[in-house]
C-alpha cells in the first residue's frame, strides 16, 4: 500500500495519493459494518473460494479478505490492482499463510 501512495504522489501528487490511501481505508472499515458484502471469489482453486473481493471505488484494485462469522474476525489478505495475475498472487499469499498455521482465521498452529 506504501509502494502504491508513493507511486501516486511521485505521477499525479499528494492529493492523489491521499484520495487512495483514504479510499483503502474507507473500503476496509465498510467491511467491519457489513463483512460479507464483498463477493465471493470465483477462482478454479479450492482453496481460495472462502475469499472474498471488494473494489476500492474510483480507483482499478480490490481488496481481498477472510472472514470468520464464529469469531468475527476479518483478515485483510490482499490489495491487488485489477490487472494483475489475482489468482497466482493470491495462491501465494495463501501459501504464505499455510506455513504459520493450518487455518489463518482460527490460529492454529500448521501441521
Amino acid at each position: 500500500m506504501i509502494e502504491q501512495w508513493d507511486y501516486y504522489k511521485e505521477q499525479q501528487g499528494i492529493e492523489l495519493a491521499n484520495r487512495w490511501r483514504d479510499a483503502v481505508a474507507d473500503t476496509v472499515k465498510s467491511l467491519l459494518v457489513f463483512t460479507e458484502r464483498g463477493a465471493r471469489c470465483r477462482l478454479p482453486n479450492k482453496r481460495l473460494r472462502r475469499l472474498r473481493w471488494i473494489p476500492v471505488p474510483h480507483f482499478p484494485y480490490r481488496v481481498f479478505y477472510l472472514f470468520d462469522p464464529d469469531s468475527r474476525a476479518l483478515l485483510v489478505v490482499h490489495l491487488l490492482h485489477n490487472k494483475r495475475d489475482i489468482a497466482d498472487l493470491l495462491m501465494e499469499a495463501v501459501s504464505e499463510m499455510d506455513e504459520d498455521v493450518s487455518d489463518p482465521m482460527k490460529g492454529e498452529p500448521g501441521k
